[in-house]
């Protein structure tokens, strides 16, 4: 009893300094002022975090926050408050946990932070019940006996300077907020849950599935919302006893792992994820604070006074050393779980990524621990360190074993592993591997072996290399073929082709072999390009082999042969059968290798349409072998000067026409339209280019280009024939030789130059298509009459060169130059010239008369008047027409409208006072001239004809004042007749545009008529609305 008499008597004299201090400051007031605690708390609903601290420090497991409208209660198991607390929680200075190793934190204000919120925040903790006010001044409250063994705290939500719905939606958003990380690096606290006044609760739970491994859980309304896994590792902070930093790796599941199953390893689970981005804590987020990393950090770092980030001081320095050590011994751990893989990798900080100073020491040691601990993968899915890897490509990776590499690399100590390799250049995982120095030993470095090593049968290397089997050969050809690049030379003269006989050759002394192969022929182990199932390897080592310099045994020699003995002149002609079976030799041989063509050139392999045999380039070829038009021009020259067709027989052997047509190409058969090279003497512009200064040398230029035979065969164009011109002009440049004559006497004169006799024969020729057998020259065509298959583009140079449409844009031209004359006589173009010119010619009599009803035209309605009140003419038009004659009608002998002819009149003398002109003279609304003729009484005739028929009233309004002629065209051939309405509501100005007898015309509205009009359309619809109104 007196130890609590004692410490009531020393609270009240807690309270009698507090107030003292106030008193003192009030004295002071201008000079101190405490509201500035509010301001080291920018973030919203920030002491949310200083609660939760509070509980930890308390040793509290579970914390429960209530959000009311007017208050927040937070509720924690933890240990009760003590004197000290109560100090501590009312100072302004260092509290008490300065001097208590294990609490976090070290500024006394952190707790000030709810100020922002309340001004008298309630504290109920075992034998304290007070509320601070003054941010200092605690003041005793009840006790609460329902509480037992909990610590509340509630916050009455009265800052004057925080609106409480502000607040409260504040308060609402930290706590929906709260995250899988705001429990990871607390040791007591497990469970976190909130309750928000009209809208459903959460909680946030951390569970430990092993040493290393946690789970953070966040429930909202009753129902998981996220779960999160952390790889977490922690050390002891020399001197603190209980305080630690640490780190945490986030994990993600891996695709065929639904949720997490603790009877099975974590590695066939999850794996460890990068966090975008990392975070640093300071038992809870310092949210302002960057590591640069892509993993978490912990330490219980002296903060700035906001805990935003962590301060600059020399204090903090031990705990970044800390950090790194944890790093580096953290990673033997998670090798031992088995999640130390190539995409760990790009977890880790490489050289590249941009760290703040103070904790590139992290990267350092990450780094220094992989390069000399067995921690970096291995191609072979081990582990070693890094300075024992050797890097290359996964194909030669694949090649070479780990004892081949021991054989083949110098090393000392163990021999060297692969390393594992990156995915992609650049990346990530492939910067991390490269900041670990890992040495290069790529194909470069194994060909550089392979040719310092003599590869005779009786060296090491000969053995290591004749022990491999022909798949491995393959293997090793098709790396080559992939990769050697211009490496390939310097092979040529190794031995490294696996012969038949298990021996070692070079491939320019090798061959492939083939039935016809005699067996002291050295040839390659056949194993060695086409073993396993890889069709793609088998042909890319045959490939190699080939590029090394091994043949097909005589494919070449065997067809040259053939060929003299069977395709002279002199020859006897072969029978079908040994003709198809050379034929299939010969285009094999050329399709594997196109070099071998020349071969034929002398030959006469191919049968003419007319029976004989001919050499290649005595042959064309067109439709069905390659469309080249070609039959065009060759069946229009004569025997002596045209190429033959293939013999109809090529359409029936067992060839395609397209392997045909091809090799038939490849040998030497015309497949374009040939441009050839002559001297200029036949050109037309002869005696310019003859005027060429200087004596004739060997460096003179006589050179000229043209068709053979073109002018001739022109003379009678076709279709076929033009296309085939047109094809092989549009293929040239103008930068071309073809289109120009040059003619140089030697290389010290000038040069003449001229179109070539080309360019004159296709300009003068009708050879261009226009449609129904029509053909012209180049300057009287027109692009829009080709016929189908001209492919046009104003690109084409030659559209130029050869004049095209130059006719037409001569017409054009003198069209312009007519214009420019009229308009210079003061006419907008020459068309209204000659109209002046046909009026001029018309009798005087007959221009008066055209003159006067010009004249007429010219008058329109009389001018508006102004409204004095449009508002009020508007209002009054609405009540007459609101009590306007509905419009009805009797049965009679027929129906008779009635009233109708009351209103016409009312109508007629409306509108003879709206539509006058300036003379005075009634006029009809659409052509807006006078009208055509008189009664005997004087008055101007006109009908009255109704604007809108469908109104259900009658209205002198709603009548046009209209000519007979219009009369009729607006009752019975208006296009415009169903969005009259409409149209008007929108009119903008006078005119109303309608369509009659599908002609574009006018109606024309004086403003007065507008007004009143419109008025009548409101009435109707007020009218309208409440006929409906009635009915329901």
């Amino acid at each position: 009893m007196a130890s609590e008499n004692q410490q009531d008597v020393e609270f009240e004299r807690l309270i009698q300094r507090r107030r003292k201090f106030i008193e003192g400051l009030e004295a002071n007031r201008g000079e101190i002022n405490l509201d500035i605690f509010e301001d080291f708390y920018p973030d919203k609903a920030h002491f949310v975090y200083e609660l939760l601290q509070n509980a930890e420090d308390a040793g509290a497991t579970e914390v429960a926050f209530t959000l009311l409208s007017d208050r927040l209660i937070c509720d924690h198991d933890g240990r009760a408050f003590t004197l000290a607390d109560v100090t501590s929680i009312t100072g302004l200075h260092d509290s008490t946990k300065a001097s208590a190793k294990d609490k976090i934190g070290k500024f006394g204000v952190g707790f000030k932070s709810v100020f922002v919120y309340t001004q008298a925040p309630v504290v109920r903790s075992g034998d304290f019940s007070f509320q601070i006010t003054q941010l200092i001044l605690p003041e005793p409250k009840s006790q609460d006996v329902e509480l037992g063994g909990r610590t509340r705290f509630e916050l009455p939500l009265d800052n004057p300077k925080k609106p409480i719905g502000e607040a409260f939606a504040e308060i609402a958003s930290g706590l929906k907020e709260l995250d899988e990380k705001t429990l990871l690096f607390l040791s007591r606290l497990q469970s976190v849950r909130w309750k928000i006044e009209g809208e459903s609760g959460g909680e946030i739970l951390r569970v430990q599935h092993s040493d290393f491994h946690y789970e953070t859980l966040k429930e909202v309304g009753g129902k998981a919302a996220a779960s999160s896994h952390f790889l977490k590792f922690e050390q002891a902070v020399p001197g603190l006893d209980t305080q630690r930093v640490a780190l945490a790796f986030p994990l993600d599941l891996l695709p065929g792992a639904p949720q997490f199953d603790a009877s099975k390893t974590i590695a066939r689970q999850l794996k460890v994820i990068a966090a975008e981005p990392g975070c640093v804590a300071v038992f809870f987020p310092a949210v302002k604070e960057t590591s640069g990393l892509r993993f978490h950090l912990h330490g219980p770092f002296v903060p700035e006074l906001s805990r935003a980030s962590v301060k600059e001081t020399d204090v903090n320095l031990p705990l970044f050393d800390l950090l790194a050590g944890l790093a580096a011994s953290s990673l033997h751990e998670i090798r031992n779980l088995g999640l130390l893989s190539a995409d760990f990798l790009a977890v880790l900080p490489n050289p590249q990524d941009q760290i703040p100073p103070r904790y590139q020491g992290i990267r350092t040691a990450i780094l220094e621990e992989m390069k000399s601990q067995p921690l970096t993968p291995t191609f072979a899915k081990g582990h070693a360190p890094a300075t024992r890897l050797i890097q290359a490509r996964a194909s030669l990776k694949e090649l070479l074993s780990e004892s081949d590499i021991e054989f083949l690399v110098s090393h000392e100590g163990e021999p060297p592993l692969w390393a594992i390799g990156a995915a992609q250049r650049n990346s990530r995982i492939d910067n991390l591997l490269t900041g670990l120095g890992i040495r290069e030993w790529g194909l470069a470095k194994f060909l550089e072996t392979l040719r310092n090593r003599s590869f005779r049968p009786s060296d090491q290397s000969s053995v290591w290399m004749m022990r491999k089997p022909s798949e491995w050969f393959q293997q090793f050809y098709a790396l080559l073929n992939a990769e050697a690049g211009h490496e390939l030379f310097r092979l040529k003269s190794q031995r490294i082709v696996l012969m038949s006989d298990a021996s070692l050759g070079r491939g320019d002394q090798t061959f492939f072999a083939n039935g016809a192969t005699a067996g002291d022929v050295p040839v390659v182990d056949k194993g060695a390009y086409s073993a396993g199932n890889s069709k793609s390897q088998q042909d890319a080592a045959k490939a190699f082999l080939t590029d090394l310099g091994v043949r097909d045994i005589g494919a070449a020699e065997q067809v040259e042969i053939i060929l003299r003995r069977r395709y002279t002149l002199e020859a006897k002609i072969p029978d079908d059968a040994t003709y198809l079976k050379d034929l299939k030799r010969f285009i094999s041989l050329v399709e594997k290798d196109a070099d071998h063509a020349d071969l034929f050139e002398d030959f006469y392999i191919f049968q003419g349409g007319d029976g004989q045999w001919y050499k290649p380039c005595a042959i064309y070829l067109d439709r069905p072998y390659l469309d080249t038009d070609l039959s065009a021009y060759h069946s229009a020259l004569s025997a002596k000067d045209r190429l033959e067709a293939l013999h109809p027989r090529y359409l029936e052997i067992e060839l395609e026409t397209k392997r045909i047509g091809a090799f038939a190409s490849a040998v030497g058969a015309s497949d374009t339209f040939e441009i050839r090279q002559d001297t200029c003497y036949a050109n037309p512009e002869w005696d310019q280019l003859s005027t060429a200064s200087g004596n004739w040398t060997s460096y003179g230029i006589n050179r000229d280009f043209h068709i053979p035979h073109l002018q001739n065969i022109l003379e009678e164009p076709s279709l076929e024939l033009s296309r085939l011109i047109w094809k092989t002009i549009s293929a040239l440049t103008g930068h071309s030789g073809y289109w120009t004559a040059t003619y140089r006497c030697n290389s010290s004169h000038p040069s003449r130059t001229a179109s070539s006799r080309l360019v004159h024969e296709l300009r003068t020729a009708k050879w261009i298509p226009q449609g129904d057998g029509v053909f012209v020259r180049p300057a009287e065509a027109s692009r829009e009459l080709l016929p189908k298959g001209f492919a046009f583009d104003p690109g084409y140079a030659w559209l130029k060169i050869l004049n095209f449409g130059a006719a037409a844009a001569r017409i054009s031209a003198q069209a312009v130059e007519k214009d420019n004359a009229a308009k210079a006589l003061g006419f907008t173009d020459a068309a209204e010239a000659d109209r002046a010119r046909q009026f001029s010619e018309l009798p005087e009599d007959e221009q008066t008369k055209i003159l006067a009803e010009i004249e007429n035209r010219k008058k329109s309605a009389i001018p508006d008047r102004p409204l004095a009140n449009p508002e009020q003419r508007a209002k009054r038009v609405r009540e007459q027409a609101l009590n306007a004659p509905d419009k009805q009608s009797e049965v009679r002998e027929r129906s008779v409208s009635i009233g109708r002819e009351d209103v016409k009149e009312q109508a007629d003398s409306y509108l003879r006072e709206h539509y006058r002109n300036a003379d005075g003279e009634l006029t009809c609304q659409l052509c807006k001239g006078p009208l055509p003729f008189k009664l005997e009484d004087g008055r101007e005739y006109f009908e009255v004809v109704e604007f809108l028929p469908e109104l259900t009233k009658r209205h002198p309004q709603n009548y046009l004042a209209l000519c007979p002629n219009h009369s009729a065209m607006f009752r019975f051939v208006n296009g415009s007749r169903r969005t009259l309405r409409d149209d008007f509501r929108d009119l903008f100005g006078n005119e109303l545009a309608v369509v009659l007898a599908d002609r574009d015309m006018s109606l024309y509205f004086s403003k007065t008529h507008i007004v009143d009009l419109k008025a009548v359309l409101d009435a109707e619809e007020g009218l309208a609305e409440i006929r409906r109104m009635q009915k329901n």
